[in-house]
C-alpha cells in the first residue's frame, strides 16, 4: 500500500516564541486514524546558507560558538532575512559580506526544492547556494551577537573536512549538493 500524508488537524499551537524561533504543538491523524500531537521546533524565517569559493578555489568558512552544540563549529556562512520580502540570494550575498568580507562573483541556488534541518521535528526550510569567484573586498562586520573567525581552505581539503570532521549537517549537505557546480562529478567518487 502506498504511503499517504497524514491529516493535519487545526492550526500550529505556538507555546513560546523568542529570537525568531518557536516551540509549538501540531495535531495530526495518521492513516490508521490515530490522533497524534507532535512537538515541533521552528524558525519564523527561512535561512539561506552558501558554500562560497574564491577565485583561487578556496572555500570560505566561519568558526563560531553554537549554543545547541555547546562547542565552536566550522560552518558555511549564512543567515536569515532582515526583512520579510528579502530574497534568499540577497540574504546570501549580504550574510557573506557581513560575516566574511567577501563578495561573490556569481550566486547559484542549489536546490529549488525545500530542504529541512530535521523534518521530523523542525519546521524550517533552508535555501542552499554556491557562490563562485568570491573576492575579499572589506573587513567582516558580523552582527553584534556573533563572534566569527573566517578561514579559507583549499577545496580538496574542504571536501575531506566536510566528510570527516564537520558536525553541522547543513554545512555537509550543502557542500555535497554544490560539488557538481565546482566541476566535481559525484558519480566518479563512488
Amino acid at each position: 500500500m502506498p504511503i499517504r500524508p497524514w491529516t493535519k488537524v487545526g492550526e500550529l499551537e505556538i507555546v513560546i516564541e523568542d529570537h525568531g524561533r518557536f516551540f509549538a504543538f501540531q495535531r495530526f491523524v495518521d492513516n490508521k486514524g490515530k490522533d497524534i500531537n507532535f512537538s515541533l521546533l521552528g524558525g519564523v524565517t527561512k535561512p539561506s546558507i552558501v558554500l562560497p569559493v574564491t577565485t583561487d578555489n578556496k572555500v570560505i568558512v566561519v568558526r563560531q560558538f553554537r549554543p545547541g552544540a555547546n562547542n565552536i563549529l566550522m560552518e558555511l556562512p549564512g543567515g536569515n532575512p532582515d526583512e520579510d520580502n528579502e530574497l534568499p540570494e540577497n540574504v546570501v550575498a549580504r550574510e557573506l559580506m557581513e560575516e566574511t568580507g567577501y563578495k561573490a562573483g556569481r550566486i547559484i541556488q542549489l536546490s529549488p526544492e525545500k530542504m529541512f534541518f530535521d523534518p521530523s521535528v523542525i519546521v524550517c526550510e533552508v535555501h542552499g547556494f554556491v557562490a563562485l569567484d568570491c573576492e575579499l573586498v572589506k573587513q567582516p562586520k558580523p552582527d553584534e551577537d556573533e563572534e566569527i573567525e573566517v578561514l579559507t581552505i583549499p577545496l580538496k581539503d574542504w571536501i575531506r573536512i566536510a566528510q570527516n570532521e564537520i558536525g553541522d549537517f547543513k554545512t555537509a549537505a550543502i557542500t555535497l549538493k554544490a560539488l557538481p557546480y565546482l566541476g566535481i562529478d559525484i558519480n566518479s567518487l563512488l
